[in-house]
């Protein structure tokens, strides 16, 4: 299994971002919005607040993303920028081939996002358009976030550039974000 971690690519001088990982995001996302907690939420919630509360309860509870890494931030010249790698469990690899090779629907990739609690929410989504990028297809989903996959990660981004920056920091090390631990 790859490491999220290696799909974020370095950062020119002059940057200000920051880099979150997070592993086992869904577990700790289904603990904090067990049905207990849910519960004891709607307690002081309307009708239908309750009601929103346990729609989220249950998509949570399906979420896919196992091990989560992202960097965040702008440029030098104020430009945002956001790369998001995400593992997900093998049961979900077909639907990140399809990813892959650019012949994922709408439904796929709310899946691959969100789990398959979120299938009503599917609708919603505008249809992804395919792009070919210089390492192979991807989505481009309201000409504001692309996605794509390579192998066990889900890719995303707010730009092709960064999407391939991502692609090429998987094949390279020297090319990715080189986090210095300082206490």
């Amino acid at each position: 299994a790859r490491d999220p971690q290696e799909a974020l690519s370095s950062r020119p001088d002059g940057a200000v971002y920051l880099a979150l990982r997070m592993d086992d995001l869904g577990g700790m996302l289904r603990t904090v919005f067990s049905p207990a907690n849910i519960e004891m939420m709607t307690a002081f919630a309307s009708p239908e607040e309750a009601q929103g509360f346990r729609l989220f309860g249950s998509v949570i509870a399906q979420l896919p993303g196992q091990s989560v890494s992202l960097v965040a931030g702008t440029a030098a010249d104020k430009t945002p920028f956001l790369q998001l790698a995400a593992s997900v469990p093998e049961r979900y690899r077909a639907k990140l081939d399809l990813v892959a090779a650019g012949k994922a629907t709408a439904e796929d990739l709310v899946t691959l996002v969100l789990g398959e609690g979120a299938l009503l929410l599917a609708g919603a989504v505008p249809p992804p358009a395919l792009q070919q990028g210089e390492k192979g297809p991807y989505y481009l989903i309201e000409n504001e976030v692309a996605v794509s996959a390579k192998d066990d990660l889900l890719l995303m981004t707010l730009s092709s550039k960064d999407l391939q920056d991502a692609l090429n920091a998987l094949e390279d090390g020297a090319k990715r974000l080189n986090l210095q631990r300082r206490f």
